[in-house]
């Protein structure tokens, strides 16, 4: 199986084992939002291991908008706040795609960028479904 396929396969069991894990717990959907945070770091941390400064710069740069919208998304009451979550969540995972256009980030793994695309695309979709089958729009 080539690297490709993998990540691509783990990022999916991956996202499907975090939804069944945050439900299992009765978690709530501000989770998804703390976890937008993250999103990024773990690109810069990449970066970072490799001892690429410049780069962790660049990465965290882009990033801002995923770390101001968890932040403003937990902080704030906001009408369909679990769709919005969701759209994030996907975007992150445009990004994944377009990552090595973007970017020469040599601490990423060959496999990661399809990885976190599952991950994204799986939990983006739920929380788009979520927040859509609502009947009145909650705050997450």
């Amino acid at each position: 199986m080539n690297a490709d396929v993998f990540g691509l396969l783990l990022g999916v069991a991956l996202g499907v084992a975090s939804i069944y894990l945050v439900r299992r717990i009765n978690g709530e959907p501000w989770m998804y939002a703390y976890a937008l945070l993250t999103l990024p770091i773990i690109y810069v941390m990449f970066a970072l291991a490799d001892g690429y400064g410049e780069v962790a710069g660049k990465e965290l740069l882009v990033g801002l908008p995923w770390i101001i919208a968890g932040i403003a998304l937990l902080w704030f009451k906001v009408p369909y706040a679990t769709v919005i979550v969701g759209a994030f969540w996907l975007l992150h995972a445009v990004y994944d795609v377009v990552h090595d256009d973007l970017f020469t980030n040599p601490g990423v793994p060959d496999w990661y960028p399809l990885a976190c695309l599952g991950v994204d695309g799986v939990i983006g979709g739920y929380l788009l479904w979520l927040g859509l089958r609502e009947k009145r729009p909650t705050a997450v």
